[in-house]
């Protein structure tokens, strides 16, 4: 078979072990321009033709055009297909092994202050219904539970308990979880829910079963789509001049302002699923900040409290 044929197959293997469509969609990616590159700058078409020295040459060239996080993310693909061929015995030796994963230099990422989403909550509150209601529920929900942006679309109305604060989250890899939730954002998703409902009937539209719906659009009514979530957010935005304003700046928020308002790190790992104590630090590079650091240390200095 060629690149392609295996490339696919590999990617059905990684279907196979429940893979999230998200890597699947990366590594289809990173792997067809691999092997347009083999083809056309090393003039490789045959699996076994290749060796260190191309991938090596290969791996020189990505690091010229791309930014470190994606020529990293381009490497570990190209690990896991060479790992597949072996395991599919389509190769006897591993020409990958040997290239290492390149560094990825730390950057502090962008997390909205608790400023930036008040006045965010405070924009959506002067919207006209159906508009505000939505994106009142969606600006509460994702500062306290921190969802990520494939899971915020996903959100069925059945997997909400308003009663105890919860939701069941379908995650990475289609894994469950617990998602916690606080008053004020039960109080906002009980409201959008009522308008929602109203509104789907009198558009006589079918209730897709998700949380957030488009309410303008090719398909009103429909679940909300990655770019259509991404457009909300921005408009949202725009109208409160909140830059950057996007799901993964409000898992950021989310863990900080965890952290601020004095919850231990285990408990903000729990309620952002994280699998380990390391995400919530790197989430948390903010609070590297001096004027929050400055802020919380008043109530731990150690002499003010002789």
């Amino acid at each position: 078979m060629n690149f392609d044929n295996w490339i696919d197959e590999f990617l059905l293997s990684l279907k196979q072990l429940r893979r999230s469509e998200c890597t699947r969609r990366q590594y289809d990616w990173h792997l067809h321009k691999m092997a347009e590159y083999l083809e056309q700058q090393e003039e490789i078409t045959d699996l076994t033709q290749v060796d260190r020295r191309v991938l090596r040459h290969w791996g020189a060239k990505m690091a010229e055009q791309w930014s470190p996080a994606t020529h990293r993310q381009a490497v570990a693909a190209m690990h896991a297909f060479f790992k597949f061929l072996i395991e599919e015995e389509a190769l006897e030796n591993n020409p990958g092994q040997t290239i290492k994963l390149p560094p990825v230099p730390k950057r502090r990422q962008r997390t909205m202050s608790a400023e930036e989403i008040k006045q965010l909550l405070k924009t959506a509150s002067a919207l006209a219904s159906p508009r505000r209601e939505r994106e009142l529920a969606l600006v509460s929900l994702l500062t306290d539970s921190g969802l990520r942006a494939s899971e915020i679309r996903r959100v069925k109305i059945q997997n909400l308990d308003l009663q105890k604060g919860l939701l069941t989250v379908i995650g990475k890899g289609d894994k469950q979880a617990l998602a916690p939730f606080g008053t004020r954002t039960t109080a906002h998703l009980e409201t959008w829910l009522g308008v929602r409902c109203t509104w789907l009937a009198e558009h006589n539209r079918a209730d897709p079963g998700t949380l957030l719906i488009a309410l303008g659009g090719l398909k009103p009514g429909a679940s909300l789509t990655p770019e259509g979530l991404r457009r909300v957010l921005s408009r949202l935005g725009e109208e409160a001049g909140v830059p950057k304003v996007s799901p993964h700046a409000f898992r950021r928020a989310f863990a900080t302002l965890m952290s601020v308002n004095g919850a231990p790190s285990r408990l903000t790992q729990l309620a952002g699923r994280w699998s380990n104590i390391q995400m919530v630090e790197l989430y948390t590079q903010s609070l590297e900040n001096t004027r929050i650091v400055q802020s919380l240390y008043s109530k731990y200095s150690p002499v003010d409290n002789l």
